[in-house]
Formats: C-alpha cells, sequence, structure tokens
C-alpha cells in the first residue's frame, strides 16, 4: 500500500489509460462507488440498470444513423 500511495501518479496513469477503453472497467467502478455509499443490492440494481439503458441507447443511436445514410 506503500508503493501504491507513493506511486499513486503512475498508477492514476495506467488506470485512465485502460479506463475509456474498457466499459466492464466503467461498470466495475460504477458498482464499487455505489456498493460503497449504498447496499449492494440497489448497487446491483442501479448497475444493471445503467448496463441495460446504456446498450439500447446505443443501439438505439446505431440503428438511427444507419437508417439516415441509408435515405
Amino acid at each position: 500500500l506503500k508503493n501504491v500511495y507513493g506511486s499513486r501518479k503512475e498508477v492514476i496513469q495506467i488506470i485512465w489509460n485502460i479506463y475509456p477503453n474498457y466499459p466492464v472497467v466503467q461498470l466495475a467502478v460504477l458498482f464499487i462507488l455505489l456498493f460503497v455509499t449504498i447496499d449492494f443490492l440497489p448497487a446491483l440494481v442501479t448497475t444493471s440498470l445503467y448496463f441495460i439503458i446504456t446498450v439500447c441507447v446505443t443501439v438505439g443511436r446505431d440503428l438511427w444513423i444507419e437508417n439516415k445514410q441509408q435515405y
């Protein structure tokens, strides 16, 4: 823990490089933050709803752009 604290700039840089490229890491960070602030079940439900809404919005946006390009 002392080494991590001492080299926190490097650790933050590694996390910053990984975080945007992997959505699973984003979901894990969201779940951990929610779990720390609220109970397990609400954190799990909130993370699941976030995932479902994100997927639906992404699919809808892609379909809309695809239909827009066809016409």
